[in-house]
């Protein structure tokens, strides 16, 4: 994908990076959390449908750009995007989109998640935009 296509370009924030995937394997098939500079912020469920549209939320957009501010922060650690297969269950994956090209890593998510290095700290930005889908969900379904 082209960011251009999409009217993203380099800002002073988000010089190299544009999107975040974050997939996290499940028996049945990942769940993927993607974020892209122009707003976008969706998740989406192994068994089809998702929440779409969610960056649409302030609340939700602010941990969103958060998460590409990490990105951003940690993209030396990651490599050239090499494998384009889903993470198996157990595993945690991030693919960083950048203006040079995709760039990955990831890991078992145990370790992701109680790690102190930049996987851990990207993980768990990616755990706080989640969170915020949540409750805009969980707001929306009382009403």
């Amino acid at each position: 994908m082209d960011p251009s296509q999409l009217g993203i370009a380099p800002q002073p924030d988000l010089a190299e990076v544009w999107g975040v995937l974050m997939e996290t394997g499940y028996p049945d098939g990942p769940v993927t959390l993607l974020v892209i500079a122009d707003g976008t912020v969706s998740l989406y469920f192994p068994a089809g449908g998702g929440i779409i549209g969610a960056g649409g939320h302030r609340p939700v957009w602010a941990a969103g750009k958060a998460l590409l501010e990490t990105a951003e922060d940690v993209l030396d650690f990651f490599d050239q995007l090499s494998d384009h297969g889903f993470p198996r269950p157990g595993e945690v994956r991030f693919h960083i989109l950048t203006y040079g090209g995709p760039r990955m890593a990831g890991g078992p998510e145990e370790m992701v998640a109680k790690g102190a290095g930049p996987l851990s700290v990207l993980f768990w930005a990616g755990q706080a935009v989640i969170t915020q889908i949540r409750l805009i969900e969980q707001r929306r379904r009382q009403q």
